[in-house]
């Protein structure tokens, strides 16, 4: 379950453990269904990123998944500044042990990065 909470953008270990054996979070499903029912349970980043759990993780292409999210967090109005988006974005992607990753990918998301300033 942690593995599924930690794909979910803007949840992070602490938050993933604290859904789990404090609301007791079973499933995607269960937390989609918790947070609607309590506003302060998730962020709104964290919201956005359960909104779009099932697109993102089905999306193969790099790029498109950066671009998918981008768009959802703009739509949304999680985010007052581009600023606050990257850094945001900065973590996830450290989360995500992207920097595993050999040094061609490792510089793809970097360049992915510094050209969300386009948005």
């Amino acid at each position: 379950m942690i593995d599924q909470l930690l794909n979910v953008y803007g949840i992070g270990p602490a938050k993933a453990k604290t859904l789990i054996e404090t609301n007791k979070v079973k499933s995607i499903e269960d937390l989609k269904n918790k947070s609607d029912k309590d506003d302060k349970l998730l962020t709104r980043a964290q919201k956005i990123g359960l909104i779009c759990y099932d697109d993102l993780l089905e999306t193969e292409n790099e790029d498109l998944f950066y671009a998918k999210l981008a768009y959802a967090c703009i739509r949304e109005d999680i985010y007052d500044n581009m600023d606050e988006f990257k850094n945001d974005l900065a973590d996830y992607i450290k989360r995500q042990k992207l920097d595993e990753l050999d040094e061609e990918e490792q510089e793809h998301n970097a360049i992915v990065l510094n050209n969300s300033n386009n948005f």
